[in-house]
């Protein structure tokens, strides 16, 4: 099915959640060992990971689109650790790649 991001896939405190599981160990703040590259994503992280990436298009790279000075947001956000395991949802990594290059960012994913 392809990624839809005028409907959410997950609530806010899902996807907080699902992101604080990913992140942890590789920020100070979030305690906890950190998960290997090859973990599998459970169902809710999936679903929290894909609900950051929607929010990451429609808000982080839409407001890029419209103002270039946004543009550093988005380099911030697509470090961020949990991005490591787009591999495991390529609808997801796929419509973050077409966003991009509709935005006329050239950000690399890697």
């Amino acid at each position: 099915m392809p990624f839809q991001t005028d409907r959410p896939y997950a609530s806010a405190s899902v996807m907080v959640k699902a992101v604080r599981e990913l992140e942890a160990g590789l920020k100070p703040h979030l305690l906890g060992p950190a998960l290997p590259v090859t973990h599998k994503l459970t169902d809710e992280q999936r679903d929290g990971l894909m609900e950051n990436v929607r929010r990451v298009i429609v808000r982080t790279i839409a407001a890029a689109a419209k103002n270039p000075r946004h543009r550093r947001a988005v380099e911030n956000q697509l470090r961020q650790p949990r991005f490591r395991f787009l591999e495991q949802i390529p609808e997801a990594r796929v419509a973050l790649e077409t966003a991009l290059q509709r935005a006329g960012l050239e950000i690399d994913l890697e």
